[in-house]
This record gives C-alpha cells, structure tokens and sequence, in this order.
C-alpha cells in the first residue's frame, strides 16, 4: 500500500484494499500509506481519495510527530491540504 501511494497510483490502491490490504499500516517510522501519499503528492488527489475513501486518517501522527494532515501543510508547492476533509485533530 505504501508503495502505491508513493507512486501516486490510485489503482494499484484500489486493488490491494478490495483483497484485504489495511489503509492505516505503519512504517518503521510510523508514516501510513496516506502520509506517503501526501508526501508524494503532484498535483492529482485520486490517490489521495482512495486511502480517506478507505478510512485513512489524516490526523494520524508518525514517530516523529507529523500526521499527514500536519505534512500537508508544510509542503508549499502544492495544494494537497486542501483535499483532506477538515477535522479536529492535531495539526502536526
């Protein structure tokens, strides 16, 4: 799953989750599939939706401290913030 999302490829996404894959794995450092995805983002949000369609939360923090939410915000060339629903949690 974390190589799907890395590669921004919604299908492969897809597939992996409609044979049982878990959206909110972590790393060894804690990072979920929707952390790399946002971690990778280019511009398209189709990967993106997949994993929040899937239940991934944005809001999950990795070992470091930083959800993907949190991530989303400190990448400047792009707008993946904005393709994440708004939510309560921590910000980091």
């Amino acid at each position: 799953m974390h190589f799907a999302a890395q590669a921004q490829d919604p299908v492969a996404a897809e597939v992996l989750l409609s044979a049982g894959a878990l959206v909110d794995v972590g790393d060894q450092h804690g990072g979920t599939a929707l952390w790399r995805a946002v971690f990778g983002f280019r511009g398209e949000g189709a990967t993106l939706r997949v994993l929040l369609e899937a239940g991934a939360d944005p809001d999950r923090e990795n070992a470091h401290g930083v959800s993907p939410r949190g991530l989303a915000g400190r990448i400047a060339s792009y707008d993946a913030a904005a393709l994440l629903p708004r939510g309560e949690g921590p910000t980091q």
